[in-house]
């Protein structure tokens, strides 16, 4: 899918490589107005299930596609940097997954329904993995040194697949397990390779990294991945 957003792709490395990776926000703009958006369309993020079929799928569609575009009007006017491009590349590799599942009879439509119920029958276990990364972010961004922060995300995904790919077992033979692991990807894997160098799942860098404190009671709390996402790169890079 990098190769498919070459433009955006090579401005996140060039970014990167030059340092030019302020991710304050544009004058107007708040963290809210992000917040706003809403984030129902990360895979089994709020709730343990998705729609199967029918009026509650199609409305499904129309709430991740609008939550989707929000965030990309978002990232487009208010960030700068190597924050605005992993936002954006991270927003729209997602949204062309998602109108290609809500699009009938296209491949990922047809993969989506195939697996969907088992997928379901799993969700708690997946919800609660999604919930671990959350919190890993989380505790990245408010506790991890700066050279620690960008590979703590890194290592975090690789935490969330090796949680997520056991409680997909039971869906490997609908394609669930394969269906999920790539929409995984979409949503996070792709946009954090430029990152990530060496520090990738099950890397003896990740195993070396240091554990970090527990978050506190009066620690701010940050829901928004997307929003995670931009502060790790404003602070870690």
């Amino acid at each position: 899918m990098l190769n498919v957003l070459p433009g955006i792709t090579l401005a996140l490395v060039v970014a990167f490589m030059t340092g030019t990776c302020q991710a304050k926000l544009k004058d107007g703009c708040k963290f809210e107005t992000l917040r706003a958006c809403g984030e129902d369309y990360f895979p089994f993020g709020k709730d343990t299930h998705l729609a199967t079929s029918g009026e509650p799928f199609v409305k499904q569609c129309a709430t991740f596609k609008k939550q989707l575009t929000c965030s990309k009007t978002f990232a487009a006017d208010c960030l700068e940097g190597v924050a605005k491009a992993v936002a954006t590349l991270a927003l729209e590799t997602y949204k062309e997954s998602v109108d290609e599942i809500c699009t009938t009879d296209s491949k990922l439509y047809e993969a989506y329904h195939k697996s969907i119920s088992c997928l379901n029958s799993v969700g708690a276990k997946l919800h609660s993995c999604v919930n671990n990364l959350q919190g890993n972010l989380q505790k990245a961004v408010l506790k991890a040194p700066k050279k620690d922060l960008i590979p703590h995300l890194c290592c975090s995904y690789g935490g969330l697949l090796d949680c997520a790919e056991p409680a997909l077992t039971p869906c490997d033979k609908v394609g669930g397990k394969e269906f999920m692991t790539s929409l995984l990807d979409k949503v996070l894997g792709e946009v954090l390779t430029p990152l990530c160098k060496k520090y990738k799942r099950g890397s003896d860098f990740c195993k070396a990294l240091p554990n970090l404190p527990a978050l506190g009671p009066n620690d701010r709390k940050v829901q928004s991945f997307v929003e995670l996402i931009i502060e790790a790169v404003n602070k870690g890079i």
